[in-house]
């Protein structure tokens, strides 16, 4: 009730201090009372004849046919959201705005003159230009109000992020593109997805992550305008909790899915006849997989080196030629501090 986001007027776009407190939400079937199933035939003639209250039901329009189950009322979780399509489109909301794209960015001409209309943030407002075009400000979120990026940098920029192949847990730092509070809200969204996709969750991590995505949205809400904000930017809020109740996001989401689709889809020779082409590759593929387990001298997938395999060495291994030269006990201490003298996290 006291967090000083409730009396912040300027960064938010209400202009109003907040003081009320939450209300809980009415439970799903109670907003689903009376709605019309489309998948009945007396239902589609009614909708037809506009014969329901619209007044009563301004969110929802129709009601899913899992409802008709008699247990699905009591279920914990209705409906499972995959992280994998929340990740991908928040991601590409992120990184289209802070590119500029002409056609998908979040940041266009009709959004700053929506910030006019609101009349927040007077730096971003756009500026009209005696040849009746509008000329944006640049913003703290684009790259453009660091270092203009021409179409060129851009473009190479894109390629690098497609091409690189980092170590696992390695993150590409943006620290010189954007001022520190863009950067610092960045990092919480990158790390709230990757710590709710780790294999182990503790409960007290879920229900820290739960408590603090809140304030990374309010974070983000300060920064991008609010055409930023669509529903998928607004899903993360309940992740943590369907994940200390669903348990592992691995285990719910379509990146298996997607990933055997994706080699389903290699398999096609022949545009006109893709099934047929599936099953054919499918077959030689198992057929290669009995081969291979009687081929001991020829490299395979089946007996192949790991991807991260270090062999022996408790030190890793190069990625490349290099020369290996054993440190004394001194040296590795000074580089230690060294290390944690100049990390900034710890600052």
């Amino acid at each position: 009730m006291n967090h000083r986001f409730r009396k912040d007027k300027n960064s938010f776009y209400n202009n109003d201090i907040e003081l009320g407190k939450l209300q809980p939400l009415p439970k799903m079937t109670d907003q689903l009372e009376g709605i019309l199933n489309l998948y009945k035939k007396e239902d589609l003639k009614a909708r037809k004849q506009h014969n329901f209250n619209k007044e009563k039901h301004e969110l929802w329009k129709k009601k899913s046919i899992f409802y008709e189950l008699p247990y699905w009322e009591t279920n914990t979780i209705q409906h499972n959201l995959d992280m994998m399509h929340i990740v991908k489109n928040v991601s590409d909301n992120i990184l289209w705005t802070i590119l500029g794209c002409p056609m998908r960015s979040k940041d266009n001409v009709m959004v700053r003159r929506d910030l006019e209309m609101l009349n927040i943030r007077k730096p971003l407002h756009p500026i009209s230009l005696p040849s009746g075009r509008w000329s944006l400000p640049p913003a703290s979120y684009t790259m453009s109000s660091v270092n203009t990026m021409s179409s060129v940098d851009k473009d190479y920029f894109c390629r690098m992020l497609k091409k690189v192949r980092p170590l696992d847990g390695y993150s590409i730092a943006a620290r010189r593109s954007f001022p520190k509070n863009v950067v610092d809200v960045l990092i919480e969204v990158v790390n709230f997805f990757r710590q709710l996709c780790s294999r182990i969750n503790k409960k007290s991590d879920l229900e820290q992550m739960q408590g603090r995505i809140p304030l990374t949205l309010c974070h983000l809400e300060r920064i991008f305008p609010p055409a930023f904000f669509d529903v998928m930017e607004h899903l993360p809020i309940d992740l943590a909790s369907d994940a200390l109740v669903a348990g592992c996001v691995s285990f719910r989401s379509m990146w298996p899915i997607e990933r055997y689709l994706y080699t389903l889809k290699q398999y096609v020779r022949n545009q006109a006849r893709p099934e047929g082409s599936i099953v054919s590759g499918y077959l030689i593929e198992e057929c290669m997989h009995f081969c291979e387990r009687y081929l001991k001298d020829v490299d395979t997938k089946l007996n192949h080196e790991p991807r991260n395999d270090d062999g022996e060495s408790t030190i890793g291994r190069p990625l490349g030629q290099c020369t290996l030269k054993q440190q004394d006990r001194r040296t590795w201490n000074q580089a230690h501090k060294w290390v944690l003298d100049n990390y900034e996290s710890l600052e």
